[in-house]
């Protein structure tokens, strides 16, 4: 099963690129400056992964990754620039693979040219825009997961109380415990990680300087083609 690492979180804002977008700081954090154009490309890709239209892109989303964009800066102000967090060519080149395989017509190639046009972004964008979660993903394992540990028991009382149940509403089999130990272990290990996750970034919010400069509104699409 997958990791369940606060997804949310995990979209990076991208570099500028397509689409001139009025340029003004929405928001301080520590120092680190978040821009309109920022906060409108993170959206912009953020729509084009859920498949939504970006009329929708209301002052509300707008509000929501602000959010998002400040917690994601003062994680970045936290990690370490470091080789080891990079992802080599051949990790990102599978990590577009799946994405496009998980959108639906971005395997056909004009198909997926056409849609990052019509959403104002490229494809080298996007490519950063993994590279950029991958690191953050790596750098939250090093930090949270070596030293989270589940017991037997914890297994044992998610088998009982969560993982038969479930299996049982969907008319599954229900395998023994010793079989998907593992499988839960790893569940129990994620779901820590993200509370640590939360709770850290609670804390790291107390202690910054955010200052948000301006009122966002909903997307402007005066660009979009």
């Amino acid at each position: 099963m997958k990791a369940c690492i606060s997804m949310a979180i995990l979209l990076l804002a991208l570099p500028l690129c397509c689409g001139q977008v009025a340029d003004r700081m929405v928001a301080v954090v520590n120092k680190r400056v978040v821009l309109q154009s920022e906060l409108e490309q993170e959206v912009r890709v953020d729509f084009m992964l859920r498949s939504l239209p970006l009329s929708q892109a209301t002052s509300a989303e707008m509000e929501a990754m602000l959010e998002r964009l400040i917690d994601q800066s003062l994680l970045q102000q936290q990690s370490v620039t470091t080789a080891m967090l990079d992802p080599k060519p051949e990790e990102l080149a599978e990590a577009l693979r799946k994405l496009r395989a998980g959108i639906p017509g971005a395997q056909d190639g004009g198909q997926w040219q056409a849609m990052l046009a019509a959403y104002g972004i490229g494809e080298r964008d996007v490519e950063l825009h993994i590279a950029a979660q991958l690191r953050l993903l790596r750098f939250i394992d090093l930090r949270f997961r070596p030293l989270t540990r589940v017991d037997r028991a914890s297994v044992t009382a998610y088998y009982q109380q969560q993982f038969l149940p479930d299996r049982i509403k969907q008319g599954l089999t229900e395998p023994p415990l010793n079989e998907v130990f593992s499988q839960i272990e790893r569940i129990l290990v994620d779901q820590r990680v993200n509370d640590q996750l939360n709770t850290w970034l609670a804390t790291l919010r107390t202690q910054a300087n955010i200052q948000k400069l301006a009122p966002v509104s909903a997307l402007s699409l005066r660009d979009q083609p």
